[in-house]
């Protein structure tokens, strides 16, 4: 600085040239008094104010050094090196306002683009939004115009002028035609779309397109278009992209997903067959080709397809909607085939599908028993909600929420391919708070006619009754799925007369698919009462369905049970027909028109007569499920036994009820016995079994079956860990025995935990006797548990010797000395826990405060007050390390240190509400000679010890007459 400013002496005035020497000399202070006098005698020059400034800046006095520039300048306008001076110190001063306004002078005195780059910043970090808009404005049409001026100047214009940041937009791609990214591309389409200038769509971008080989690039353009309900304009910019002309199997994939949306379905379907056949169809093809081929009715070419990709690549929704299609049409033969390419897969996928197909085959227990297992498999958050879904459809809606708020906690982190079936399946189980986030997200994420549906479900699924009606009544084209979620919304609301009414009509409406009929039918089997004269009215219309024997499957069925309803007993013959035709799928039906008419005799030889007929496991099942519920009765046995044999535990216990409902005591007893031989049972339901036996009288039974698995099994075994369950808490004596024996044959290993046993059981004495031998005999691993059963027969002399014996060898395992040391302590041989403390605490210093502890105890002060000052030094030493160390000292005689020590455990005896800490608290204020805080704490004290305590410590102290009146009872407390 000093030099820059002295390279002109020559022509500084003389009476400036002392302070510009001082300023040479690095004399700031005297320089800036000296340049202070020249400006306050009016020597306002740029030499006197740049080096004023300069100096200012130096001493950190910015605000001086602006004032000075600012009355510079207010003299000389035209200064530009002051003024850029000045909005630096601004800069740097962090006076923002003040800088703007010197740029905004700079800039209109030289219009230099960088100083309105930097004005613009500026502005935008002032939320000056217009002068923002005006910078940018000047910029983008400049010669340092990019397309990020344009980009920012657009999303500024947006909510002001909608059509000037289109055209903003538009000059950018005039500007740069191949150089405008996909960001600013889809800007420019959302732009031209809200002002219904589809003809610059059709101009600007699809030129665009054209140089694009890339599916990224063309991609957002689509989905930006399809969200602004230009379908088909977007099929058109894919169609013309370079993308789709390269070839790109991805664009392919895209172009068929539109025309499939647009009903295009033989279009979209013969480009996706040419991939398929050439093997260039990526697995993201695999649900729009599965969709078109089914719609095209090529369905043997989509299902060649899932054979040939491998079921358990399938996304879960398009496994879902696969078998639910196959499952409307009745195509049981294409599900069949479904199952079988499915039993060859592992994980999730084979649980989640076989579930699916059960169940679209009529067999919910077996789809239930595969939802609670693909449950266990549950991988990521997509199989969590497709799980969630399977338990949505069985109607098991707490396990689906239970899976649906793990795999998808909130909208937030659901990925926008799962929202949809996260938003179906909380709309299923009613969660209509779960519903609304997850399709409110959906719909801005993911804006569609489908997406607008599912909103409008959740909005009638929160009573928002008229908001969803009105949303689905704006859908102009009609869909079923539209259809179907008016019909949702009006039965969630309860206007069931109007619901009833649209179903009735739809059902006899010309152009109604068999498909949407059966759906019609199916929602109309929802009710338990009807309102509508009109159900009342197709009765007769149904019944003549029911006679055309062309009409099979499904249609038929929700027919027969629609008019169970409706009209029972017109309907009992077709359901009584179905039933014995198809029992598998249509006994359901006429079992519960049975129990609606009350005629449970009749019922129960329906199930009687044909459950040998029926092929199917599951409704086999089934129907022992309501035989039971009907009331068992003996035919019903055989069956019951070939189930509860075959392991599975749900049976087992309905076939043991069954008995003890008929009084077959016999029959129980021994099946309870056969059962509980079976290897691998797990320990809780074997423990379950024995008192099950041991309450039908068989308690013989129960103990020679577990003695059996005992015979060879280690100590900590399932098997011995029952025996001795059914023994009790005291064996009797064969259970000693048989204990003793086991004990004295195990390896040494083993031996102890035996013995372990042993004690637990209460056999103290034959612990003693057999620990006693084995000891003699050179065995000294057992000398804890040795020790162990002496302390609990009391047998103390005996003890003494066995410690006084292991502490001879001079070093002792950690854990033996402490195994030792914790028996010596259970019977107040403190001597010998103090000595065996101590040798644990070679290994680890902790053990020094009980060693020192017991030593204390045991009277042996010194040793105490030596071991405790060590152990006083570790970290987790505690209020009675402290206290009995200072004890420890003062019976020694000692005075040094006693002051602290007992403050040290007045100290942390302060930190513990307990009884001990409350007893080393006393008597270390009495020791401290604080006797008023002492008194204080004692007053009403009730606890004897502790006052007695008190008294001996005041004893000790010399105060007798305090003493006496602790000891002396009150007559009035």
């Amino acid at each position: 600085m000093a030099g820059i400013m002295l390279s002109g002496i020559a022509v500084v005035p003389s009476g400036l040239e002392r302070a510009f020497m001082l300023l040479r000399d690095n004399d700031f202070t005297q320089a800036t008094q000296s340049f202070e006098q020249r400006w306050k005698r009016g020597d306002h020059s740029r030499e006197v104010a740049n080096a004023l400034a300069e100096l200012y800046v130096r001493l950190g006095d910015t605000d001086k050094a602006a004032e000075v520039l600012v009355q510079f300048v207010a003299e000389n306008p035209n200064d530009r090196p002051a003024l850029a001076r000045l909005a630096e110190i601004f800069r740097d001063g962090q006076r923002r306002d003040k800088h703007i306004v010197t740029l905004e002078r700079l800039w209109k005195q030289k219009h230099d683009f960088r100083l309105l780059r930097s004005l613009e910043r500026l502005y935008e970090l002032a939320d000056r939004e217009d002068d923002r808009i005006k910078a940018l404005t000047v910029l983008v049409h400049s010669p340092v115009a990019t397309i990020s001026d344009h980009e920012e100047l657009s999303s500024l214009l947006a909510p002001r002028n909608p059509t000037q940041a289109l055209e903003t937009l538009f000059n950018a791609f005039k500007r740069w035609p191949t150089s405008v990214d996909v960001d600013t591309a889809q800007t420019f389409v959302a732009l031209a779309a809200d002002s219904h200038r589809e003809d610059l769509i059709k101009t600007v971008i699809a030129q665009w397109v054209k140089q694009k080989p890339s599916y990224a690039s063309i991609e957002p353009l689509a989905v930006t278009l399809i969200s602004k309900r230009l379908d088909s304009l977007a099929l058109d910019t894919v169609l013309v992209s370079g993308a789709l002309a390269m070839l790109d199997p991805a664009t392919i994939i895209l172009a068929a997903r539109i025309e499939s949306k647009l009903r295009k379905f033989d279009q979209a379907f013969s480009r996706l067959e040419l991939l398929r056949a050439a093997n260039k169809l990526p697995s993201k093809g695999d649900d729009v080709y599965v969709e078109t081929a089914i719609f095209t009715k090529h369905r043997d070419l989509a299902l060649a397809h899932i054979l040939t990709r491998g079921p358990g690549n399938l996304p879960f929704w398009l496994q879902s909607w696969v078998v639910t299609k196959a499952r409307d049409v009745g195509d049981n033969d294409f599900l069949v085939s479904l199952k079988a390419a499915f039993e060859n897969t592992k994980g999730v996928a084979k649980s989640f599908m076989m579930g699916r197909i059960e169940h679209a085959l009529g067999d919910r227990k077996l789809a239930q028993m595969f939802a609670e297992r693909a449950k266990l498999e549950v991988v990521d958050q997509s199989s969590g909600i497709a799980v969630a879904g399977l338990f949505a459809d069985l109607g098991i809606n707490s396990r689906a929420l239970e899976l649906l708020l793990v795999a998808a906690p909130d909208a937030a982190h659901v990925p926008i391919d799962d929202l949809p079936q996260a938003a179906t399946v909380a709309l299923s189980i009613k969660e209509a708070q779960l519903a609304l986030a997850f399709s409110s997200a959906l719909r801005e994420a993911r804006p569609s006619t489908s997406s607008d549906i599912i909103f409008a479900r959740a909005l009638g699924l929160s009573k928002r009754t008229d908001e969803a009606l009105e949303m689905l009544d704006e859908i102009e084209s009609w869909s079923e799925e539209k259809e179907l979620a008016v019909f949702e919304v009006l039965k969630g609301a309860d206007r069931f007369s109007e619901l009833q009414k649209k179903l009735c009509e739809r059902m006899d409406a010309e152009d109604a698919t068999l498909s949407q009929r059966t759906n019609y039918a199916f929602m109309l089997n929802d009710f338990k009462t009807f309102e509508a004269k009109e159900v009342v009215n197709i009765a007769p219309r149904i019944a003549d369905d029911l006679d055309d024997s062309a009409l099979e499957g499904p249609s038929r069925l929700s027919r027969i049970e629609l008019l169970s309803k409706i009209e029972p007993m017109r309907a009992k013959p077709y359901a009584k027909e179905a039933a014995e035709i198809d029992p598998d799928h249509a006994a359901y039906i006429y079992l519960s028109l049975l129990k609606n008419l009350h005629l449970k005799q009749e019922a129960i030889d329906f199930l009687s007569s044909a459950i040998d007929d029926v092929e199917s496991e599951a409704t086999r099942q089934s129907f022992l499920y309501q035989w039971i519920e009907l009331g068992i009765t003996k035919p019903a046995i055989p069956f019951l036994r070939e189930l509860a044999s075959e392991s599975n535990k749900e049976w087992f216990f309905a076939y043991d009820d069954a008995l003890t409902k008929l009084g077959e005591r016999a029959t129980r007893l021994k099946f309870l016995e056969e059962y509980a031989r079976r290897p691998g049972l797990d320990k809780a339901f074997k423990g379950q079994l024995a008192s099950e036996i041991l309450e039908a009288g068989g308690k013989d039974v129960a103990i020679a079956l577990f003695k059996d698995d005992a015979a060879n099994a280690p100590a900590n075994s399932p098997a011995v860990e029952q025996l001795l369950y059914l023994w009790g808490p005291r064996p009797p004596q064969e259970g000693i025995e048989w204990l003793a024996t086991r004990a004295r044959s195990a390896e040494p290993k083993e031996r102890e935990l035996w013995l372990q046993r042993m004690l637990q059981s209460g056999a103290t004495e034959t612990v003693t006797s057999i620990t006693a031998d084995f000891y003699v005999q050179g065995h000294h691993e057992l000398a804890p548990i040795y020790a162990e059963a002496l302390a609990q027969s009391k047998m103390d002399q005996q003890l003494k010797q066995l410690l006084k014996t292991e502490m001879a060898t001079g070093t002792l395992p950690t854990s033996i000395a402490l195994r030792l040391a914790q028996s010596a302590e259970e019977r107040s041989l403190s001597r010998e826990a103090s000595t065996l403390f101590e040798m644990a605490s070679t290994k680890d210093k902790q053990w020094l405060v009980k060693a020192g502890k017991n030593a204390w105890y045991a009277g042996q002060h010194a040793r105490a007050r030596s071991i405790l000052g060590v152990a006083s030094e570790l970290p987790r030493a505690d209020a009675e390390t402290f206290f009995l160390l200072a004890e420890a000292t003062r019976v020694e005689g000692k005075k040094f240190d006693l002051q602290r020590l007992y403050s040290r455990s007045l100290e942390l005896a302060s930190t513990n509400p307990g009884n001990d800490a409350k007893r080393i608290r006393l008597l270390s204020l009495v020791r401290l000679g604080r006797y008023d805080d002492a008194q204080v704490m004692m007053e009403n004290e009730e606890n004897s010890t502790l006052r007695a305590d008190y008294a001996a410590a005041l004893l000790d102290s010399g105060k007798i007459q305090q003493a006496a009146k602790i000891l002396v009872p009150n007559p009035h407390r």
